[in-house]
């Protein structure tokens, strides 16, 4: 063969080396994520949809159907109320939403940690959507842990002790990749749905949950 043949040659089993990665990398990417599309891709999806102007409290005991976890009484704002208690993998719990309008909804959890030993404790959980997860970054969830310094500043360059504590929190999602402070959305059609919350890791509890905007 030619000098000239030969570069051909090599050039094209290179290529079809690197096509052969790319697509590989692609598929593997998408065993992943089991099909799911990320949140930016997802947004974009209903990029032209409406940002309805409501809010819409589920408390806890008006649930339609709980697995694993357990409806328990907790104090809330000097009351005590009906909480689902979440401990061990796989446990969740399905509440009933009926929006009005077809768009972009947020969602807030009213929530209490239930505090272990003196570790890093952050609960996870994922949500689906009439059984469905809306995108990739809502199968691992995450749940912010509050701390309570419960020792002396030494010095600037020295933390104090900490200690985790049990009290209510309200947050909405949130990226668990942290790429983003902003809190997601999930878009709702007009109509009944059913939206499913499912413990990862943790212990916690949970009063209501909120959608709004």
């Amino acid at each position: 063969l030619k000098t000239g043949a030969v570069y051909r040659t090599i050039t094209s089993l290179l290529v079809a080396v690197f096509l052969i990665s790319v697509i590989s990398s692609a598929v593997l990417a998408a065993e992943k994520n089991d099909g799911l599309a990320s949140y930016a891709a997802y947004k974009e999806q209903y990029a032209n949809q409406a940002y309805p102007q409501t809010r819409i409290q589920v408390s806890a005991e008006e649930n339609t159907g709980i697995t694993g976890a357990v409806l328990v009484k907790a104090e809330y704002e000097g009351e005590n109320v009906p909480a689902v208690s979440f401990r061990n993998s796989g446990d969740s719990v399905d509440f009933p939403v009926t929006v009005n309008e077809a768009g972009l909804y947020h969602l807030e959890l009213l929530y209490q940690p239930i505090a272990g030993e003196k570790k890093l404790i952050q609960s996870e959980f994922s949500i689906s959507v009439d059984g469905k997860t809306p995108y990739e970054e809502g199968k691992n969830l995450l749940l912010e842990q509050p701390w309570a310094n419960v020792g002396k500043e030494q010095d600037y360059t020295v933390m104090p002790e900490q200690s985790p504590l049990q009290e209510w929190t309200r947050m909405s999602l949130q990226d668990p990749e942290g790429h983003s402070t902003q809190a997601l959305y999930i878009y709702l059609e007009k109509g009944a749905h059913t939206i499913t919350l499912t413990q990862q890791k943790g212990a916690w509890l949970l009063r209501e949950i909120v959608i709004y905007n």
